[in-house]
């Protein structure tokens, strides 16, 4: 286990507390500071015997939260891990529930007891970062029947401000090179922008797209790492509906992987934000043709 130490160098507080954007209108059900703590910050999935992690010193805050329940835990997962990338931290674990290690993993973690904080085992997603060795976070996001429920963990240097949050439209998600495997290792998701919808509708207008294949070399080359295919709408019609109905498109690509690709299924999530993450204006029939897509988002590295 390795240990990071806060120094006293580091004590004064940043410029800028970290401010995370969450869906839903999130409401802090619980919270508690311990002005000087340690936790282990996961670094890895549970091996078998442990999780893997880096013991950080520092001021400890936890915040539990809950919201609407507008998106699921991995696609919560992708909207913190780009949040948090932005902010400068780096992200060393981003995984969903058995990928992450199921039971083994979640009980190996300080969680909040309900009824505030809630972890279905079959529906959860985590992510641990850190920035300059001086700051860590880590996410855990669920689901209960009619609540979102995440917990946020954060070590900073004493007297220091932890993270806000706030309850807003997530920023559009940029990608800045059409190469699926070079945008994968540096930010994490790629969106595969050959594949088309029509309006309403979850079918592939065939099988044959080269972004695909490339995902599949990707998954073969790269046989540690798991993926979540993420569906959007445009936003017509309900946000219920657009969700259940992203959550198809996705399920539709990664038949189209497994089918005709050969992948394994048991590495690839199916999941669904409906119209919460545009990356187009949906006031033109353009923009809502490219909000109409599928991201494929890196959950693990085993």
């Amino acid at each position: 286990m390795k240990r990071w130490i806060v120094a006293a160098a580091l004590l004064a507080s940043p410029a800028g507390a970290l401010t995370l954007d969450v869906p839903g209108r999130p409401a802090v059900k619980a919270e508690k500071t311990d002005p000087r703590g340690a936790v282990v910050l996961p670094m890895a999935p549970w091996n078998g015997t442990e999780v893997p992690g880096t013991l950080m010193d520092g001021q400890i805050v936890n915040k539990v939260l809950q919201a609407d329940i507008v998106a699921t835990p991995p696609a919560l997962l992708a909207l913190f891990s780009k949040q948090l990338t932005d902010a400068g931290y780096d992200v060393h674990l981003a995984c969903i529930d058995r990928a992450c290690g199921g039971f083994d993993f979640r009980f190996a973690l300080p969680i909040a007891d309900p009824p505030a904080m809630f972890v279905d085992l079959g529906n959860y997603a985590f992510l641990s970062a850190t920035k300059d060795q001086s700051s860590g976070i880590m996410v855990m996001a669920s689901q209960s029947p009619n609540r979102a429920h995440v917990q946020i963990t954060e070590i900073v240097p004493p007297g220091s401000r932890s993270s806000k949050v706030k309850a807003a439209t997530i920023a559009p998600v940029t990608q800045t090179t059409n190469d699926l495997a070079a945008s994968l290792e540096a930010n994490g998701f790629f969106i595969l922008s050959d594949l088309q919808f029509q309006v309403g509708s979850s079918q592939l207008d065939g099988d044959d797209f080269a972004s695909l294949a490339e995902l599949a070399e990707y998954l073969s080359t790269n046989p540690h790492r798991t993926i979540a295919l993420v569906g959007h709408t445009d936003a017509t019609g309900s946000l219920a509906g657009n969700i259940a109905l992203s959550k198809k498109r996705a399920g539709a690509v990664r038949s189209v992987l497994t089918r005709r690709h050969n992948a394994d299924r048991k590495r690839i999530a199916a999941e669904g934000m409906g119209y919460l993450s545009p990356v187009a204006p949906n006031t033109s029939a353009s923009g809502r043709e490219q909000n109409r897509r599928v991201e494929v988002i890196i959950t693990s590295d085993k």
